[in-house]
């Protein structure tokens, strides 16, 4: 999370998932288990204090940019990178 993101870069979101399981688990191996590691790719749209928004795909062919989105609390995430800068806008 070194970089500075500006609207429209590529990124990957690293972040923490929580586990919950309905069936009957020793305790042993509830103790033993880590959390997963997952990963979210898309365009960076902006974030506050509390969360990082990003859009995950883009439709093209409205004059209103119309988008899929995936919004994280900072405090399940690890880590982003940015992988390129690109574009937010129709074309």
């Amino acid at each position: 999370m070194n970089d500075i993101l500006t609207k429209g870069d590529l990124i990957v979101v690293y972040w923490e998932d929580a586990i919950e399981d309905i069936s009957w688990t020793s305790l042993k191996t509830v103790e033993s288990q880590k959390v997963p590691l997952c990963k979210n790719v898309g365009w960076f749209i902006n974030e506050d204090k509390d969360c990082v928004r990003l859009s995950n795909s883009i439709m093209c062919d409205e004059k209103e940019l119309d988008v899929g989105y995936s919004i994280f609390p900072k405090g399940i995430i690890k880590n982003i990178e940015k992988i390129q800068d690109d574009e937010l806008e129709v074309e």
